[in-house]
């Protein structure tokens, strides 16, 4: 919850869609889809001139063309962008304010190895976590994704079962 001043706490859905940038627009539908199982939501469309350039704060001529997936809960934007287009680029977790994205699913192994069938890439050997199983991925183009076999409330249990300092003050953990 968040204090918006005098009419009180805003409710806010922190996981109602992430927007990634990638470069073959087809080729990362296709990934989305063999891999997660996503549907297609949009097909792509192109977004130039002014709001384009004002989302983005730039650059001038800036045109990129967007389509949304949709998966059980929540959707994934790709944007692929035709002016300026540059390769894929990415940055290591240090340089980058978007670490990675969190994805739960019911098999981390089935889907590490789609993952890497379909052209993405473990960043690490499947890990247990408490009682449950996760492993960092890269999608073709780099985006980081979290594959966990558990909610992210079970993997915070989890956490703070070995990480005890974890534990923030009133927060009952037993709770979904």
């Amino acid at each position: 919850m968040t204090n918006s001043g005098s009419q009180g706490p805003t409710r806010t859905k922190a996981n109602d869609h992430m927007a990634i940038r990638v470069t073959d627009m087809e080729a990362s539908t296709r990934f989305y889809i063999n891999v997660f199982g996503a549907q297609v939501l949009t097909n792509p469309f192109l977004i130039d001139g002014d709001f384009a350039e004002e989302m983005l704060e730039g650059p001038a001529g800036v045109k990129f063309k967007l389509r949304q997936l949709t998966f059980e809960s929540g959707v994934l934007e790709l944007f692929q962008f035709l002016e300026p287009a540059h390769a894929a680029n990415p940055v290591h977790a240090t340089q980058s304010n978007l670490l990675h994205m969190g994805f739960q699913v019911d098999n981390v192994e089935i889907v590490a190895a789609k993952v890497e069938a379909e052209g993405g890439r473990l960043l690490h050997e499947v890990t247990p976590w408490g009682d449950y199983k996760l492993v960092f991925i890269a999608d073709p183009d780099g985006n980081v994704i979290e594959l966990a076999d558990a909610s992210i409330r079970e993997l915070v249990r989890s956490t703070v079962v070995s990480f005890p300092e974890a534990k923030a003050p009133g927060v009952d953990y037993s709770v979904g």
